[in-house]
């Protein structure tokens, strides 16, 4: 009798806590909303799509220097290394693409498109 009143005791002192209204709207301010998502996919979307479209208009060592450099990621001296060009021909290269991918988002109607937005997550 003693022993199962204390066993009730120390279940009544480990209850699980309920989470308080500030942690709960803490935690689904801090989800993004669903058109939040949507609209970062349709902005990606069209940025590979103008990506595309500028890839077609460009040559083809051009935009390899791009990928390299902006959609791969690599470091400007290693794709001088890997390409056997100058720093400036990157610079040079990316700075084309990258002004031909911004014209190419405003004739559909998105705002300007910097450096750090013009990186798909995949090729």
């Amino acid at each position: 009798m003693i022993v199962s009143r204390r066993v009730v005791d120390l279940l009544r002192k480990h209850k699980p806590q309920q989470a308080k209204t500030t942690q709960v709207r803490q935690l689904s301010s801090d989800d993004p909303q669903p058109d939040e998502i949507w609209e970062e996919q349709w902005k990606l979307q069209h940025l590979r799509y103008c990506i595309e479209q500028v890839r077609k208009r460009t040559s083809v060592r051009n935009f390899e220097i791009f990928a390299m450099a902006v959609l791969d990621g690599i470091a400007v001296n290693d794709v001088c290394d890997a390409l056997g060009i100058t720093p400036n021909q990157v610079y040079k290269a990316k700075a084309r693409i990258l002004r031909r991918v911004r014209q190419e988002m405003a004739k559909i109607g998105h705002e300007e498109v910097g450096a750090d937005q013009a990186t798909p997550p995949t090729r």
